[in-house]
């Protein structure tokens, strides 16, 4: 048996791969029979004919999670920081989404990757109608002097 998250080959009575942690079972990179790398448009394994199921409502697993959350903390920071820092702010916010874009793609905690793009979107929001209220103000205090 190997691993379908790594390719390692398992123990037929390991719980978890010993390589990369993943609970047994749980992937979808690898051919459980064979160990050889699987197509995600196909429904067996090139190699071995192997039948591949994926799972789609499988958990992601914790390690996976921490990208979509730190997407999410990035743009919860980046709208607080742009009323004390506001270039600060506008970074976390890119960075917020950047995180979210990759983590959704690799389906990791699609609902906080989904938060961490939309944060990020509000905060470049937020910080664009500062900027255009800045120049206004500043151009409304310049016709007053």
């Amino acid at each position: 048996m190997y691993c379908k998250n790594c390719g390692s080959k398992m123990d037929d009575i390991a719980v978890i791969c010993v390589k990369c942690g993943a609970p047994k079972g749980q992937g979808f990179k690898y051919c459980m029979e064979c160990g050889n790398e699987v197509s995600p448009l196909k429904d067996t394994c090139d190699n071995c004919g192997c039948s591949i199921v994926y799972n789609a409502l499988q958990p992601a697993s914790s390690n996976d999670n921490a990208l979509s959350i730190i997407g999410l903390v990035l743009g919860i920071a980046s709208l607080i920081l742009l009323f004390v820092i506001p270039l600060l702010g506008l970074a976390c916010g890119i960075a917020a989404i950047i995180i979210g874009k990759i983590a959704s793609e690799k389906r990791y905690g699609d609902s906080f990757a989904k938060a961490a793009v939309i944060l990020g979107i509000a905060s470049i929001v937020v910080f664009l109608l500062r900027l255009v209220a800045a120049f206004a103000f500043l151009s409304i205090l310049s016709d007053l002097l």
